[in-house]
């Protein structure tokens, strides 16, 4: 009998589970995010106990794991040895740079960029990341992603160089006390990770800061590693719904625009129930 497979992907929030067998998805899920910073037992156990009330057979499925945090071998297999416990089959873990690289060419080669809440660019060969630009967290830049738009924006409206309009719009979305907290000079990261959703019926009013967001990674990362007339997919929350600005700035700079996949999971669910 064909083992289950169950794939897991995992972001900075939360996890996307499926289930396949027999190249049917026997059902999906949605958990708390396995990043590296919620490696413990307690967490391990509250997502695995969530997975079982779903009539899981541990012991009939490989694990098949892509996780933010988990494209350095050592941290990969760090993982896999704290849930071998968990009577899986067999067991892989990914980073989730080679997850966004089979969503959107499986196991061909090209180049993508995931603009989510972080940043990267990724130069994804014969199924495997060969070299990825960027993804230096929100210290040291994550220019393109989600999380910077809202720096941008909020600095902005700290610094008063932005037009009354969109000041306008700002303060609307935002609560008092975040606007106390602004004021103050108090802009957290969680705040400006959230501006960008809060100011998804806005898309026109605030362009500007949307493709300087997007210029300074193109300027950073993409214009010195994509040749002109190269295509380049993109991946993320922040990519997709901003789908349209995104396209007509990279072919104005030349390039050919491929796919925009929200979340992995859906791909990689069709990639591995023919492959798996």
């Amino acid at each position: 009998m064909k083992r289950q497979l169950l794939i897991g992907e995992s972001g900075g929030s939360k996890t996307d589970w499926a289930l396949i067998e027999n190249n049917e998805v026997l059902w999906r899920i949605t958990t708390m995010s396995l990043h590296p910073t919620s490696w413990n037992s307690e967490n391990f156990d509250k997502v695995f106990r969530k997975l079982k009330e779903n009539d899981l057979l541990f012991s009939n499925a490989n694990l098949l794991f892509f996780g933010a945090g988990c494209n350095n071998p050592e941290k990969a297999n760090e993982l896999k040895n704290k849930i071998v416990g968990y009577r899986f089959g067999n067991i892989e873990i990914h980073g989730d740079l080679k997850a966004a690289g089979i969503a959107c060419l499986g196991q061909g080669s090209g180049k993508l960029a995931i603009l989510g809440s972080g940043s990267v660019l990724i130069d994804f060969q014969d199924g495997e990341v060969k070299h990825f630009f960027g993804g230096l967290g929100r210290e040291k830049g994550d220019e393109g992603a989600g999380f910077y738009f809202g720096k941008l924006v909020l600095m902005a409206l700290q610094n008063k160089e932005i037009e009354p309009t969109q000041e306008s719009i700002v303060k609307s979305v935002l609560s008092k006390t975040e606007q106390s907290a602004i004021e103050r000079g108090l802009i957290s990261d969680e705040l400006c990770l959230v501006i960008a959703s809060r100011l998804g019926n806005y898309l026109f009013e605030f362009q500007n800061f949307h493709l300087e967001n997007i210029d300074l990674f193109y300027s950073k990362w993409v214009n010195q590693n994509i040749s002109k007339g190269e295509t380049i997919h993109f991946v993320g929350s922040y990519a997709y719904f901003h789908k349209e600005i995104i396209k007509s700035y990279f072919i104005e700079k030349g390039c050919k625009v491929g796919l925009f996949v929200a979340r992995p999971i859906e791909k990689l669910i069709e990639f591995y129930k023919i492959n798996s």
